[in-house]
């Protein structure tokens, strides 16, 4: 296996260094400000956007045996490689770790990985900025983008890198974060690796990385709506502008796939094959290999979705449900609330709704109807919309001013489609909050009138 030696991971804070003033970085605290002993280090990286100047602090990690002669370095890295630069790892983490305390970014990802694993350490020796996105902001915002790619020169200029062997990779928000420093950034990356990201302008993604000799990872699971169809629309808009994309979508993949990727050394190894500008390497892992590693999560959700959907029947035969949460205490009750056999969904996000959904030919009569029966927790709301082949024809809260009794007949007319085939779809969003924002289903029928 190539080039798993010498490996300097950059997870990188928010930092700048396009056409703005001279970047600096300084201890957290009364922290060194240029460590060079191995180990962790809390930083802050100071720069200017526009006049105005920003801080963010980020986790610095310095790998075994960084700073020594070949004699006394870990014999995972060969002595003819001690002077060489080492390769550089952009590490996004999710919307939980944002803040000012670099701590945080050891909680998920691969610093956590990093540091709760010693054998990751043995094996893959790096340097690792972990990057904190501030609290107030995003990592898609274009500032923070720009300012990823400052440090990712900065970083450069400060330590040993090899400029043919830099990627970036995140997890959630932090993969949208891939897409949005590669605007910036092109030329620089070998690997875009984003996973269970969201689509972030195709179109300006696609020719920003055309012709730049960069590879892309792209990985997302089946039943993630976060994450699709928007990397499958990302994967299309880079394919036809001739962009290198290797496309793992996993099937029955939720949200939560970043933690088989990460603590797998296979996912390393693929990395470090890529060198920028040059041809893709032959030896690397298919398609097939990578959704592998994710293969026993995929099965843990197979299971689980297979059971929801059975119990999905017991209320609405020939209806499917996606965008649930993968996990929780959802399914058929014998009884809520005062009802029996209702159907409880829950949701995964806040803007992304849980789907009930089927096509079928609706019967030929001069008046169709749509009638469900729903219902709220005592402490929750939601919101139902109804849609004919993807037109909205009904929406409207679940909550306590139009649901004091917990439950609400709804009728929806689709005398319109009659006799047609069509696809209906009940979707289920969040109201205000998550919290208690589940939906009961009681009836799901398709009634008729002479």
């Amino acid at each position: 296996m190539r080039g798993i030696t010498a490996f300097v991971f950059v997870v990188v804070c928010c930092v700048t260094q396009l056409g703005f003033a001279q970047d600096a970085i300084t201890g957290y605290g009364n922290g060194e400000a240029n460590p060079q002993t191995p180990g962790y280090h809390n930083m802050v990286y100071h720069y200017t956007d526009e006049g105005k100047p920003y801080q963010l602090s980020f986790l610095l990690y310095l790998p075994q045996g960084y700073g020594t002669t070949a004699a006394t370095r870990p014999t995972t890295l060969p002595a003819t490689q001690a002077l060489a630069p080492y390769p550089m790892l952009v590490f996004m983490s999710g919307l939980g770790e944002r803040g000012s305390d670099p701590q945080m970014l050891r909680s998920s990802g691969v610093s956590h990985d990093l540091a709760e694993r010693p054998e990751i350490q043995k094996w893959l020796p790096m340097i690792m900025v972990g990057p904190q996105c501030p609290a107030d902001a995003r990592y898609e915002d274009a500032r923070i983008g720009k300012a990823i790619t400052g440090l990712i020169d900065e970083i450069t200029r400060r330590y040993p890198v090899d400029a043919q062997r830099r990627y970036v990779t995140g997890f959630s928000m932090g993969g949208t974060a891939c897409w949005s420093v590669a605007r910036f950034a092109k030329e620089r990356l070998a690997v875009v690796a984003p996973i269970v990201a969201r689509v972030f302008e195709p179109e300006v993604l696609s020719a920003a990385l055309a012709g730049t000799g960069s590879t892309c990872l792209v990985i997302s699971g089946e039943v993630d709506a976060k994450s699709e169809p928007g990397s499958s629309v990302m994967v299309k808009a880079l394919r036809g502008r001739g962009v290198d994309v290797v496309y793992a979508m996993v099937p029955k993949g939720d949200h939560n796939l970043w933690s088989w990727y990460y603590r797998d050394k296979r996912f390393y190894e693929w990395l470090l094959l890529h060198r920028q500008g040059s041809p893709k390497p032959v030896d690397r892992l298919g398609e097939a290999a990578l959704i592998e590693m994710a293969r026993d999560r995929s099965n843990v959700n197979s299971r689980y979705l297979a059971k929801i959907s059975k119990d999905l029947q017991e209320v609405a035969p020939w209806w499917q449900i996606d965008g649930c949460r993968v996990g929780g205490d959802q399914g058929l009750k014998k009884e809520l609330f005062g009802k029996t056999n209702v159907f409880v969904s829950l949701l995964s996000y806040q803007e992304f709704p849980c789907r009930l959904q089927t096509t079928t030919t609706l019967p030929t009569s001069a008046k169709v109807t749509l009638h469900l029966v729903v219902g709220r927790h005592p402490e929750g709301d939601w919101r139902l919309v109804v849609r004919v082949n993807e037109q909205e024809v009904f929406a409207g809260p679940i909550d306590k001013a139009t649901t004091p009794d917990l439950w609400k007949s709804v009728d929806v007319d689709l005398s319109a489609w009659s006799g047609q085939e069509v696809r209906l779809q009940l979707c289920h969003y969040a109201l205000k909050q998550m919290k208690n924002a589940q939906a009961n289903w009681e009836t799901i029928q398709i009634q008729t009138n002479p």
